[in-house]
């Protein structure tokens, strides 16, 4: 037995972005929820290593982001979901 932490601990989140999706052709009309998801992982990308010093064992990770089935058509949502791992 060796003393100190041996894993970190996880915990799960699920981000749900309401826009106003429209046509592709049309997004000063919309409220478009794939740039304000963006917006959102490049933030959450700096809590780390903004918010905690360089010593802190802690990860924020977006493992996924779906939006949209359309390739011409910006969604009305967005999701975002991942996980937080840290040792303290």
């Amino acid at each position: 037995v060796k003393p100190g932490p041996v894993m970190a601990q996880t915990s799960s989140f699920e981000i749900k972005i309401r826009g106003r999706g429209g046509h592709g052709s049309q997004p000063h009309a919309c409220v478009d929820p794939i740039v304000c998801g963006s917006a959102v992982v490049g933030a959450l990308q700096t809590v780390v290593s903004r918010s905690l010093p360089s010593s802190a064992n802690a990860v924020i990770t977006v493992g996924q982001f779906h939006a949209g089935e359309r390739n011409n058509v910006i969604p009305d949502n967005a999701m975002l979901s991942g996980t937080i791992r840290d040792v303290d």
